[in-house]
């Protein structure tokens, strides 16, 4: 018997986009079990116009509304909550899946029993300037993490090995939530849910601790197309959630492996990625101010990440930038 599969759609404010989205579902070969679209606190139609698809489509669609607004991770956390497959795969309200992305996704989990999380390839569409650039960088991350940290099977599938979760910390995450199908079983046994305050690189958290957990499995195969577009892409889009989410995530990934027993390898890493994100913390949030305040910032990366790097990153802010006028 096929397992269950629980699709989760957080919603907010995507009226003019989520029909297509609902399509892409119900066009896949292998059909969900259910259709979670969770909307938090919409301002614009999406409501009525999920209410409307729900009625004339064959997908067994449930709309959930959020009692207070809890941003992407927590209607996400919410949707994961209420699923009742074997199987949860995430999905955008703006972004579309090829027909065969949870077949082929399906086939690989019943193939790798062993093995939790698996990710479709993905590409950027739209109308937003930074399609090419992304698609560009994303290409080259996905190769170099595929020579770090995965070996390719008689099928095709690649699956990972013991050095997933440096290379995650090194690397990134370079994959996509929308991309993925994932044991339900796997999430409620490890307790992984998405950290509501971060409105940022949520993914990127999500499934680092999902790689300290288990193992993963990535196809080759097209199966979710990204949309980028003005409401996603602006540079105020994410403003200072941006620097906010990577103070928050340095001290989220502290907190959580700070004290695990780590090889030197991940170790390292760990560090690495604490540097990167709490130096740019540091760098922003000095820039044009006082002495006080930049001592104050530096104190925090030496703090998080008591090294070589960061009491030169210290020395080399404190020379360089001068107070504001």
């Amino acid at each position: 018997m096929a397992p269950r599969i629980s699709v989760v759609i957080p919603l907010y404010n995507r009226a003019g986009y989520i029909v297509e989205t609902l399509d892409s579902i119900a066009s896949q070969h292998t059909q969900p079990h259910e259709v979670i679209v969770v909307d938090d606190a919409s301002t614009d139609d999406s409501m009525a116009v999920v209410e409307a698809y729900r009625q004339r489509s064959p997908l067994a669609l449930q709309l959930v509304s959020n009692t207070r607004q809890k941003g992407v991770s927590g209607a996400t956390n919410t949707g994961m909550q209420l699923a009742t497959g074997e199987l949860i795969a995430l999905h955008d309200s703006d972004d579309l899946w090829t027909p065969q992305h949870l077949q082929q996704l399906t086939q690989v989990l019943a193939q790798h029993s062993d093995i939790d999380f698996a990710f479709s390839a993905f590409e950027f569409f739209g109308d937003s300037s930074d399609v090419t650039s992304n698609a560009e960088h994303f290409k080259a991350s996905v190769k170099l993490m595929m020579a770090a940290a995965f070996e390719c099977t008689a099928t095709h599938t690649w699956v990972s090995n013991a050095a997933l979760l440096e290379s995650i910390l090194g690397i990134g995450f370079v994959f996509r939530c929308q991309a993925s199908l994932m044991r339900r079983s796997a999430i409620e046994r490890h307790h992984l849910l998405f950290e509501e305050a971060l409105s940022f690189t949520q993914d990127s958290h999500f499934m680092t601790l999902a790689a300290s957990h288990g193992r993963f499995a990535y196809i080759d195969r097209l199966g979710v197309r990204v949309r980028r577009h003005q409401e996603n892409s602006a540079p105020d889009y994410y403003g200072e959630k941006i620097i906010n989410g990577y103070a928050l995530r340095a001290k989220l990934l502290k907190a959580e492996f700070g004290h695990r027993s780590l090889t030197p390898a991940q170790r390292k890493a760990l560090n690495q990625r604490l540097w990167n994100l709490q130096s740019q913390v540091m760098w922003s949030r000095s820039r044009g101010q006082p002495l006080g305040t930049r001592l104050q910032h530096c104190g925090e990366l030496l703090s998080t990440v008591p090294s070589v790097a960061s009491l030169k990153s210290c020395i080399k802010n404190l020379l360089s930038t001068a107070p504001r006028a």
